[in-house]
């Protein structure tokens, strides 16, 4: 999220992403709602739209039902990535074939972000040497 923040990635968000997370919260932690809702409000989200139930209908064939409306919503978003913490639903050979996105954990972008970082300043490096 401070790549976020700082306008490094651009944060694009299902609007119901937000409604799950408030829907858990209430449930399972409701203390946190007020920080969850500052945090919602610190950063520049693009909210997505709900998709068009015909989207979402196709995507329940690939994914849980509750989980089809974020997923349909990323594939008309198209983003260069989808992150999520959700593998056991979104990292399925299935959702993966069927999207055609990048599907990662917050883990697996910042390792790419690492290497992308290592190649360009060994790329420098080398070029400084010349």
């Amino acid at each position: 999220m401070l790549l976020g923040e700082l306008g490094l990635l651009k944060l694009v968000v299902s609007d119901q992403v937000f409604e799950e997370v408030e829907r858990n919260l209430q449930e399972k932690a409701p203390a946190a709602l007020s920080a969850f809702d500052k945090f919602r409000r610190a950063l520049n989200w693009e909210i997505l739209p709900y998709p068009p139930r015909e989207l979402v209908i196709e995507a329940a064939a690939h994914i849980a039902p509750k989980d089809a409306p974020i997923l349909a919503a990323a594939m008309m978003a198209n983003p260069q990535r989808l992150i999520t913490l959700d593998v056991r639903h979104f990292k399925t050979e299935q959702v993966l074939s069927y999207s055609n996105l990048v599907i990662q954990t917050p883990g697996e972008l910042l390792l790419d972000i690492r290497n992308l970082l290592a190649i360009g300043l060994a790329t420098r490096a080398s070029a400084e040497q010349e």
